[in-house]
């Protein structure tokens, strides 16, 4: 993991120290197999071009989750604290939304079923469900499996996901991230080198924009309280 992180970052007592202490939580809390999980569905994802995006405002303020692509700031360099799963008083689930094109929800729902397994994967109220390999589960959660769609869904209220050890995961179609995409390319027949993550986090064009509240198409920006 660390020889990984080299790559991105450079070796310091303080990454090594910051990540011993997020793996260290993170095993503890029993979300190894989760996070790990969908860093890999990210890659598979990107390699199958099949442009993804996962919503984790939970997750801002993990080293671990920004080495491993899941988030795309750099907590030590912009000085943000811990991510709000992260504490020792309070070891929760993070929740992830996974934002992606109509047309390929069915590929990352089954490519979710590869990373966790078929058992593992199903329909919950308002989204999907991943069963964890938690220590001190009690009783098999029950399932049932639709005879025409063939998809699981788990009896379990809402509730009672986490007792459960079922994470619950939204997978959303978001107009944005189509008009995203379509940009992209459109640059990119001018400027092939053009990729989105590269923008510099200091665009004073882009800062004018967002100080004006014109943000109505940009997730997260597009409410009317936020653009005010």
């Amino acid at each position: 993991m660390i020889d990984i992180i080299h790559t991105k970052t450079g070796s310091s007592v303080e990454i090594r120290s910051r990540l011993s202490f997020e793996l260290d939580l993170i095993r503890k809390a029993g979300l190894e197999q989760y996070i790990f999980g969908l860093a890999k569905l990210l890659s598979v994802a990107k390699k199958n071009k099949k442009p993804i995006y996962l919503d984790s405002l939970d997750g801002e303020g993990s080293f671990l989750l920004y080495c491993l692509g899941i988030t795309h700031r750099n907590p030590l360099e912009y000085n943000i604290g811990y991510a709000s799963f992260l504490s020792f008083e309070r070891l929760r689930m993070p929740w992830f939304g996974i934002i992606c094109r109509k047309e390929d929800a069915r590929f990352i729902y089954n490519e979710l079923k590869k990373q966790f397994g078929e058992n593992k994967v199903g329909l919950i109220p308002n989204g999907i469900g991943l069963l964890l390999n938690k220590t001190g589960l009690g009783n098999p959660v029950p399932s049932v499996i639709d005879e025409i769609s063939l998809e699981r869904t788990f009896q379990v209220k809402p509730e009672e996901l986490e007792k459960n050890g079922i994470v619950p995961v939204s997978l959303d179609h978001e107009q944005a991230l189509v008009k995203l995409v379509c940009i992209e390319q459109l640059i990119k027949q001018k400027d092939p080198c053009f990729n989105l993550d590269l923008i510099p986090d200091d665009d004073s064009e882009t800062f004018a924009l967002l100080s004006k509240g014109k943000t109505n198409d940009l997730p997260l920006l597009n409410d009317n309280w936020m653009r005010k």
